[in-house]
């Protein structure tokens, strides 16, 4: 009997042990699979059939629907340049190269993927057609609360913040553009309170 028990605990240990783990690795994959460019992250074999199993694991787990490699990829910024955390309460100024890209898009975030509103209410999204270029492929947006002038990406309230990049039919998802990938600077302006 004592045997029976201590079996039945050691395989119950090893089941718990082996779920949290897997469970991290799934919910904190940074790693496999990604790909790291300055504060940005991005997965860009998500949605297609060379998709690790962590980075498939982590899609299932988090309910999203990737984006497929012919159609584009998704960067997401959860810290500044500086590798400090995103906040809404303060201003920032996205500076930099960006791929080519038929279409993208920015859009300001809350930690569960859902878009931050203005003080009006309206999505914080900046899409490529209306942005003004300064400089041919160069983009310089300002984000935060305060108006101005130039690109802007009004963005309310306080709490984490997540900068979404969404860059589609760019060469960037053929896997010829990935080893030299180049992608804007966020640098903190001024934070309030």
């Amino acid at each position: 009997m004592r045997l029976f028990i201590g079996g039945l605990a050691i395989l119950i240990i090893g089941l718990g042990l082996g779920s949290f783990l897997s469970w991290v690795s799934v919910r904190d994959n940074q790693g496999f699979g990604a790909l790291r460019v300055g504060p940005w992250l991005a997965w860009p074999y998500a949605g297609s059939a060379q998709a690790d199993p962590y980075t498939t694991a982590k899609v299932a787990a988090e309910g999203n629907v990737p984006l497929g490699a012919a159609e584009g990829v998704v960067f997401i910024a959860e810290t500044d340049t500086q590798n400090q955390p995103l906040q809404r309460q303060c201003r920032y100024r996205l500076n930099g190269k960006l791929p080519q890209a038929r279409l993208w898009t920015l859009t300001a975030q809350d930690p569960k993927g859902a878009v931050v509103a203005d003080r009006l209410g309206r999505p914080s999204v900046l899409v490529s057609s209306d942005v003004v270029w300064f400089e041919p492929r160069t983009l310089a947006v300002n984000i935060g609360e305060i108006h101005e002038t130039g690109n802007w990406l009004a963005v309310d309230g306080t709490g984490p913040l997540q900068l979404v990049m969404r860059l589609y039919d760019s060469p960037v998802t053929s896997g010829a553009g990935i080893s030299n990938i180049v992608l804007p600077e966020i640098r903190r302006v001024q934070c309030r309170g």
